[in-house]
């Protein structure tokens, strides 16, 4: 897929039907409009959180991880690289070296994720000043990956967990849809 594509277009890309694709638009407050074109990396997200819901993976949990990412993302200034309202999710088309990418936005943050050096990004663009820094108010950015880390493993192990249920339901219907 390398061209936008409609918003019927996505359902069918993602398997779910456009009442559901639009209540998990709602969920995790993702941009859409009635006319909207989808960029293959939008589409890729969505199809991410409709395969954690498929392994059972709770939306509080899938939004948590969203949150951490988008944090991590903003202390890295990954925000400031562009003015789309889909700015955390414009990699998530993207492969590579998935000890560098985020689970859920796929984005590669130029660093093993699980190591101890993290390289923070250039501030691409202005933004409002905030009264204190995040370092003065507490805020580290090894402290943030370390954080979404541990929500990352509770959801590949609940996948993790649900992979033979999986494989039992797709043997049912295997053996019934004959």
């Amino acid at each position: 897929m390398s061209e936008t594509v409609s918003f019927d277009e996505m359902c069918v890309a993602v398997g779910k039907p456009p009442p559901y694709v639009r209540q998990l638009q709602a969920m995790f407050h993702l941009p859409h409009s009635r006319d909207q074109r989808y960029s293959p990396a939008y589409v890729s997200f969505v199809r991410k959180l409709v395969t954690l819901r498929v392994f059972s993976v709770p939306v509080d949990e899938i939004s948590d991880l969203l949150n951490r990412e988008k944090r991590l993302l903003e202390l890295l200034h990954v925000d400031t690289i562009s003015n789309s309202p889909t700015w955390f999710v414009d990699s998530c088309d993207q492969t590579g070296r998935p000890s560098h990418r985020l689970l859920l936005t796929g984005y590669d943050v130029g660093f093993a994720l699980a190591s101890r050096a993290v390289q923070t990004g250039f501030d691409f663009g202005r933004k409002q000043s905030e009264l204190f820094t995040g370092h003065e108010m507490g805020e580290d950015t090894r402290r943030v990956v370390d954080a979404y880390l541990k929500a990352r493993k509770r959801i590949l192990d609940r996948v993790s967990d649900q992979r033979q249920v999986l494989r039992n339901a797709l043997e049912w219907a295997r053996l019934t849809l004959r």
